[in-house]
C-alpha cells in the first residue's frame, strides 16, 4: 500500500493524547496561524509526528489558510487516483467498485 492516510486536525496541544503507534501512522495537518507558530509548537510536532505533519514551517509545506485543497483533499485524492488508476480502467462499474475497494482500504 502507498502513503498513510491523512489525519486532519486544526492543532494540537502538549495535553492531547495520540498514541505513538498513532502518531507515526497518519500524518497531522498544521493549519499554521500565527500564535500556533511557535518554535514550541513546531518542536512539539516534531517529537509527536516526526516527518509527518504538514503545515507552515514542517517537514511537509503548506501556506497557513491556503485557497488551494486542504492538505488533506490534496493527499487523500493523491493516493486515491494512486490506487485507482493503478492499472487501466475496463468500465465505469469497474471505476465505481475501485474506488469503494480503494476507500475501505485507506480508512484502515
Amino acid at each position: 500500500m502507498g502513503a498513510p492516510l491523512c489525519a486532519c486536525t486544526m492543532n494540537i496541544s502538549r495535553a492531547a493524547h495520540v498514541p505513538q503507534s498513532l502518531s507515526r501512522s497518519v500524518w497531522f495537518q498544521h493549519e499554521g496561524a500565527p500564535s500556533h507558530y511557535t518554535n514550541d509548537v513546531r518542536q512539539h510536532l516534531n517529537v509527536k509526528f516526526g516527518q509527518h505533519w504538514k503545515g507552515r514551517g514542517g517537514p511537509v509545506h503548506w501556506p497557513a489558510r491556503s485557497l488551494d485543497l486542504s492538505r488533506l483533499d490534496f493527499f487523500y485524492w493523491g493516493q486515491m487516483e494512486t490506487l485507482v488508476y493503478e492499472t487501466p480502467v475496463d468500465s465505469e462499474e469497474d471505476l465505481v467498485a475501485r474506488i469503494s475497494l480503494d476507500a475501505r482500504e485507506m480508512q484502515g
